[in-house]
């Protein structure tokens, strides 16, 4: 058996703790993984939303959903 695996940048836990400091309460990972990948990486950097086996369209629609990328949500996680 093989296994392939994309790397997570060093510097993205980093980055996402300083966001955190920021005062940014969530984050959420689009990813067209799988649910078991796309989780992993999460759990590996500190990202608390994930959705998973996703196509370009359908990341389209929960950005339009969210209200667009790089602004503050003032609820707390969906899922």
């Amino acid at each position: 058996m093989v296994a392939l695996s994309d790397l997570v940048r060093a510097e993205t836990a980093t980055t996402l703790a300083a966001l955190r400091r920021a005062g940014v309460r969530s984050t959420l990972m689009l990813t067209g993984d799988t649910v078991p990948t796309a989780r992993h990486i999460a759990a590996q950097v500190g990202i608390d939303d994930v959705r998973a086996v996703l196509l370009r369209q359908d990341k389209v629609a929960v950005r339009e959903v969210k209200g667009g990328l790089g602004q503050r949500e003032e609820r707390s996680t969906v899922r």
